[in-house]
């Protein structure tokens, strides 16, 4: 069998070797109709293999992809065609970093942008034999996908941050119309209040007033009388009695004036300010001991009890005379309000620390109260015994004080039929000024 060298071949030889040969020939026409690029260096970084995709991914080089051709004069002709992208390089610099690269592949899939726009996408290995194995696809449609998406989403993106500046504009708005108008409710409720005032004033003030006055009108008429009475005879029987009047009625005139006096006081310790408190230190105990003892006789003529739990040695250094009106307000307010219609009402205080804080916890067994009136407790001059003894700031007081003077915290909590409970929470030792 002869050969295109004109070497004769023994038959048998040569048709394998033809066989062979044409199997060569099919593989590579082939792999030149794939879509990816392919190229296999030998271990001596030469050519060995490459498909027609590769030398089309590569035009102006494309004509050195020859079999045997070293990888080294391909760079030489790469930085030829590309000197103006990487001229920051020499090109014996370039070739040498290419050659590396190329001979040690890094096993990592890599994105290229082609100076001619294209985008491909580079994958390298090395086997074990030491070839190099290159593989090369074009991916320019799905990175201009990619890039349309990305074109998409930003302009989503900054459409739905338009929508949320917008969004936010009108919150704000919203929000500064809803400032408007608490404001103006707040105005309207102090406008409220201050009616109030002067309603719980002129009612409050005028009956113990009106009062004396009636008794010392009275105590005028009977004094005439009485004159009149003497000029005409005077009897023991009837001095006895002019006397008697005249005590009773001046005992109503005094009641009713020092009603009037207490009322002036409440109103005065409504302005309590924060600058007016004393601080001073003492043990807890003794000065619930000492309010204790100041309530007995009320609490003893009401049949009421109060009680208390307090740590031993608890010592406390704030305002001693604000910590004491707090806790009478909230005895006489259960006194005034809690227990109408029950003859024997409990209240009790528990005393506990949480960190650097007392805690007091004053309840009591009384009716309780609606949610409305709860939600109004600490407005001033709120009361619903007007005129009977409620000046509607019992509450309003113990704010202030627990919040100010105290500086703490109060919440309140009651329902009807379920009694009342107040926490109150302040530091055990005060700011100084």
């Amino acid at each position: 069998m002869a050969l295109n060298d004109g070497i004769e071949w023994p038959k048998e030889l040569g048709q394998t070797l033809w066989t062979e040969l044409e199997y060569v020939r099919l593989l590579q026409g082939s792999l030149d109709y794939l879509q990816p690029g392919i190229s296999i260096y030998d271990p001596q970084d030469r050519l060995l293999f490459c498909n027609q995709r590769m030398r089309e991914m590569y035009p102006e080089v494309g004509h050195l992809f020859q079999i045997g051709m070293p990888y080294a004069l391909i760079a030489r002709a790469f930085y030829r065609y590309r000197h103006d992208r990487v001229k920051q390089l020499t090109e014996d610099e370039y070739v040498a970093a290419r050659i590396a690269h190329h001979a040690n592949p890094s096993g990592v899939d890599e994105e290229y942008l082609n100076h001619d726009g294209t985008w491909l996408l580079i994958w390298d290995r090395k086997t074990p034999n030491g070839c190099i194995i290159g593989f090369r696809l074009d991916i320019t449609e799905r990175k201009n996908a990619e890039l349309k998406v990305l074109h998409v989403e930003k302009g989503a993106k900054q459409e739905l941050e338009a929508k949320v500046e917008e969004r936010t504009t009108e919150l704000k708005q919203a929000l500064e119309s809803l400032r408007a108008t608490q404001e103006k409710l707040v105005q309207s409720e102090k406008l409220a209040s201050m009616g109030r005032l002067v309603a719980g004033i002129a009612h409050e003030i005028n009956t113990p007033l009106g009062n004396a006055q009636l008794v010392a009108s009275s105590i005028q008429s009977r004094v005439r009388a009485f004159r009149a009475t003497g000029q005409s005879g005077l009897t023991r029987k009837a001095l006895e009695q002019f006397l008697s009047e005249l005590e009773t009625g001046a005992d109503l005139v005094y009641n009713n004036l020092m009603r009037s006096v207490e009322l002036v006081q409440d109103f005065k310790d409504a302005a309590v300010q924060r600058g007016m408190r004393k601080l001073s230190s003492f043990l807890l105990e003794g000065q619930m001991h000492r309010i204790e003892v100041l309530l007995q006789p009320v609490l003893k003529r009401q049949s009421h009890r109060f009680t208390y739990t307090v740590t031993e040695g608890l010592a406390m250094h704030t305002d001693a005379g604000a910590l004491e009106q707090v806790i009478t307000n909230l005895i006489n307010n259960s006194l005034i309000h809690a227990f109408e219609d029950i003859s024997a009402g409990q209240m009790h205080i528990e005393c506990r620390t949480h960190f650097q804080n007392l805690v007091l916890i004053y309840t009591d067994d009384g009716n309780g109260m609606e949610a409305a009136i709860l939600a109004k407790i600490f407005d001033p001059f709120f009361t619903t015994k007007l005129g009977k003894g409620g000046s509607g700031l019992g509450m309003f007081v113990v704010y202030n004080l627990v919040t100010t003077t105290l500086g703490g915290s109060i919440a309140v909590d009651s329902a009807p039929g379920k009694g009342f409970k107040c926490t109150i929470e302040i530091p055990m030792t005060a700011a100084s000024e």
